[in-house]
């Protein structure tokens, strides 16, 4: 229930970015550096979505996501994507609809 917090971003480039409550509202926000403040106004819930195409590198017809989250995090994988291969066990892999989505705790990357 804070006014805001501040939460670093797992880049310094970020697109598409969205900020929005527990009751789907847009919610607004300010960049600096790699840090977002978000001013919650008495939210008790932000959800925070943003593209970047810093976390992954690609070999040949292989993608590999390094990440170093502090936070839970869910990546969304693209449609026809398989996983080969996993340092850490996911959180959950969920592959309802048409892509995969890997459910992260902090520190798992």
């Amino acid at each position: 229930l804070a006014p805001e917090i501040t939460v670093a971003l797992l880049s310094h480039s970020v697109e598409n970015l969205i900020v929005v409550d527990e009751n789907q509202l847009v919610v607004d926000y300010e960049i600096t550096g790699t840090d977002l403040t978000v001013f919650t106004l008495g939210a008790e819930r932000a959800v925070i979505e943003y593209d970047t195409a810093t976390l992954t590198s690609k070999e040949a017809e292989v993608w590999t996501l390094i990440a170093d989250n502090p936070y839970t995090t869910s990546v969304f994988l693209p449609q026809n994507s398989t996983i080969i291969y996993l340092n850490m066990m996911p959180t959950a892999i969920d592959t309802s609809g048409t892509g995969i989505k890997l459910s992260l705790y902090s520190g798992e990357g």
